[in-house]
């Protein structure tokens, strides 16, 4: 089983996380968080009017949550 050494203090890796299929699967989604994190910053974080367009898709979502809610009351 590896190590890893933190602060003086040895913890063990799960020999499960240590299989190349384990290791391929998080470089996998390792790169597409990296590109979800790029198309998140690559445009404009500021609309017209000033108001962030991530708090802007929060807000929509927030509001399609509560009509969802409303609905099947």
């Amino acid at each position: 089983m590896a190590h890893v050494r933190v602060t003086n203090v040895n913890h063990p890796i799960p020999q499960e996380l240590m299989s190349e299929k384990a290791v391929s699967r998080l470089v996998a989604r390792h790169g597409e968080l990296e590109n979800e994190l790029a198309e998140l910053t690559a445009g404009p974080t500021v609309d017209w009017d000033g108001v962030k367009l991530i708090k802007r898709r929060k807000l929509e979502v927030a509001e399609q949550l509560e009509a969802l809610k409303r609905r099947l009351q």
